[in-house]
């Protein structure tokens, strides 16, 4: 986390342009405000802590759509849309809305990284320790599929399942 500072004299006359301009221009977390005096006057401070990651804010200050077509590479949005497909079919089995297992974001953040562990999911942000410890399994068995196994080998061809004395075909 990173904090930033905005002092203005009292009275400001309303000039928090700068202040406003910053807070829509990134992801925060807390924003502070404290009245200071000064050997020049009193002030007014914010300090604003700023999450990490971008803040993907449109115009009118929603959040911007991402298309992870886009910013994904074709591998990883197909593992995305794999993962995205299980998310929904557990959520509707628990009768949880999807966001409320992991948005779009953090499924985007799986697909792109490189996940082994249940530690490593639990470096993602949002992803606490009940949920990790609930899904972790699946979610790596979709993220590290079981390689191909190779099939066993017929009994007719095995000289192995042949009992003692038989004749071969």
């Amino acid at each position: 986390m990173r904090f930033r500072v905005f002092q203005y004299p009292l009275p400001t006359g309303g000039e928090l342009g700068d202040l406003n301009s910053f807070l829509g221009s990134q992801r925060i977390a807390t924003v502070a405000h404290h009245v200071a005096a000064t050997p020049h006057g009193a002030m007014l401070i914010f300090v604003v802590e700023v999450a990490d990651g971008p803040a993907h804010r449109g115009q009118s200050g929603e959040k911007a759509k991402i298309d992870y077509r886009e910013t994904l590479s074709p591998d990883q949005f197909a593992l995305f849309t794999r993962l995205r497909a299980a998310r929904k079919e557990w959520a509707d089995a628990e009768g949880l809305p999807v966001y409320a297992l992991f948005t779009n974001a953090q499924l985007a953040r799986i697909a792109a990284g490189s996940f082994a562990t249940a530690a490593d999911l639990a470096r993602i942000e949002g992803l606490g320790p009940a949920r990790v410890e609930r899904y972790a399994e699946r979610l790596l068995s979709i993220v590290n599929p079981l390689p191909f196994a190779e099939p066993a080998p017929s009994a007719a061809g095995s000289d192995a399942d042949r009992s003692p004395g038989a004749v071969a075909p």
